[in-house]
């Protein structure tokens, strides 16, 4: 399996998935909605609009944006010769702009934007909304656009990306023996998540030269209002459809709030120890017979609010 394919199998996006007809309309002619037990991913690749400039007001809702051009990403901020250009072309801040609509499946949900890379900054805006910078082209990022959405309404995300050199980012600082380019050069989607939901895991092996097991961690994200008592975490070890180790957890214990608006984060480790703190050290699968190295298998982690089911695959 190649780097793409394993990435899009894992739980980077949280991966496996049933297909459906286009929701945002820019996305209909050659995109497909995504939805996997609760989770929906709406790619938002085609139907941008892009500025070389980095105009006053063009961040803003109401901003006449009828002069930019109609671009579709991955892209490039510039497109340059095979020769004879220097990185002085590519090094300014551009404006992209994004008109959308969000489907009626989407109420009542939490609502992110990800981006899986843009070079080098990224100052993200939703209706004139700053919702924050992203420093550095390398790594994917995300933003919650839910407090600042207008169901049924036309929504404008807009994003100033600054391709120079700073020297607050990497790699440059220093010396840099290479050309990094810029604009929106990966793709970009809206996920569309419960109000409680798997923000992320983390599997890993553990003692492979003596006992091996696997060790998961939980990220966890809900509103503070909610009841949780009413959860549970079942991870499971998969070869195929043979269940080779299964763990289920009640995360009726301590749960803190961040220090961001009014959202729980929890990082829950599913294992037969108990918790210290905030946080469960993982004991492990303990292997009910022989098998291979842990990394040959799937391991799977579910989130279970009453009727529903997300599932993770790593």
């Amino acid at each position: 399996m190649d780097r793409r394919g394993f990435i899009k199998t894992t739980g980077t996006l949280i991966a496996g998935a049933t297909f459906a007809p286009g929701a945002l309309a820019a996305d209909r002619d050659a995109s497909v909605e995504t939805e996997t037990g609760g989770r929906m991913m709406l790619p938002m690749n085609r139907g941008w609009l892009y500025s070389r400039t980095a105009e006053d007001g063009a961040t803003s809702r109401e901003f006449n944006d009828a002069s930019f051009e109609r671009v579709v990403v991955p892209h490039t901020n510039i497109k340059l010769p095979w020769h004879g250009f220097t990185e002085q072309d590519y090094t300014f801040v551009s404006t992209y702009r994004r008109h959308f609509r969000l489907p009626q499946s989407a109420a009542g949900r939490r609502v992110f934007v990800d981006f899986e890379g843009v070079m080098t900054a990224s100052t993200v805006w939703l209706n004139g909304q700053r919702l924050g910078e992203y420093k550095g082209g390398y790594t994917p990022f995300s933003f919650e656009l839910t407090p600042h959405l207008d169901a049924g309404e036309d929504n404008v995300l807009a994003v100033e990306v600054d391709s120079t050199e700073r020297p607050d980012i990497p790699p440059f600082g220093y010396e840099v023996d290479y050309l990094t380019f810029g604009g929106i050069y990966r793709e970009v989607a809206l996920r569309v998540v419960p109000e409680t939901f798997l923000d992320n895991i983390f599997a890993a092996p553990k003692n492979v030269m003596t006992q091996p097991a696997v060790g998961v961690k939980c990220y966890l994200e809900h509103p503070a209002n909610t009841n949780h008592e009413h959860y549970s975490l079942t991870a499971e070890v998969l070869d195929g459809d043979r269940v080779l180790g299964k763990i289920h957890h009640l995360p009726s214990l301590v749960w803190r709030p961040t220090a961001a608006c009014s959202l729980k984060k929890r990082i829950i480790s599913l294992a037969a120890s108990g918790p210290r703190g905030s946080v469960y050290e993982p004991a492990g699968f303990p292997p009910d017979q022989a098998w291979p190295a842990p990394w040959m298998h799937h391991c799977s982690s579910m989130a279970r609010p009453l009727a529903s089911v997300w599932m993770v695959r790593v």
